[in-house]
């Protein structure tokens, strides 16, 4: 499984920049790639955000276009077919482009909304603007697939390097270049297995 964020956000701070994996050339080899952008979808999960007022502090809900709520699940996946509702946490999109030719099967788990914004280069996670819906009009978009079929290695051909102790021996590695029927599966973050995003997302403070 890849689950790769491409976006480095900090919710408290509304800071977000693009994570440089550095994986792109090798996940496409496997018919794949996560693409270097933010989708935001109107269809969004609902988050407290704390504002100051003098002296008082106030706690508003806001939908978040940065919590993309899903909807759209393949119901003939048994991965997600039973699922009703999930959040994912700053996404990008994934681009199978790069499995044609590959002999994959490609099958879609799930989508966000037709009502998307997609951001590059720069980030605004801002969660109070407001939003208008003309400015989402990017269409739904993959943020989570399978690719099934035999890979082959991203490390066909490539040298082997050597161990940095001189006194070490060097191991017998057996190389496979290609994998046997196999499946992987992508999602384009991984923010919604990790702790404070699991339990329902952290509450932005202003």
């Amino acid at each position: 499984a890849w689950l790769l964020n491409k976006v480095k956000a900090d919710p408290n701070t509304q800071m977000a920049t693009q994570y440089n994996l550095n994986m792109d050339d090798m996940t496409r080899r496997y018919g794949f790639a996560v693409s270097n952008n933010l989708v935001m979808d109107l269809q969004a999960s609902m988050i407290q955000v704390q504002q100051q007022q003098g002296m008082f502090s106030i706690v508003n809900m806001v939908r978040y276009p940065a919590f993309p709520e899903i909807r759209d699940f393949n119901q003939a996946s048994p991965i997600v077919k039973d699922f009703q509702t999930m959040s994912v946490f700053y996404a990008s999109s994934i681009d199978t482009t790069p499995a044609a030719g590959l002999g994959l099967t490609i099958t879609p788990l799930f989508f966000s909304s037709e009502h998307t914004q997609v951001q590059q280069g720069r980030y605004d996670i801002n969660p109070m603007p407001q939003f208008k819906r003309e400015d989402f009009q990017g269409g739904r978009k993959l943020l989570a697939a399978t690719l099934q079929g035999s890979f082959k290695s991203a490390f066909e051909g490539k040298f082997v390097p050597h161990p940095t102790d001189s006194t070490a021996t060097i191991p017998a590695v057996n190389i496979v270049s290609q994998s046997p029927e196999s499946r992987m599966v992508v999602i384009g973050e991984g923010n919604f297995v990790q702790g404070q995003y699991a339990q329902g997302g952290p509450g932005l403070v202003l």
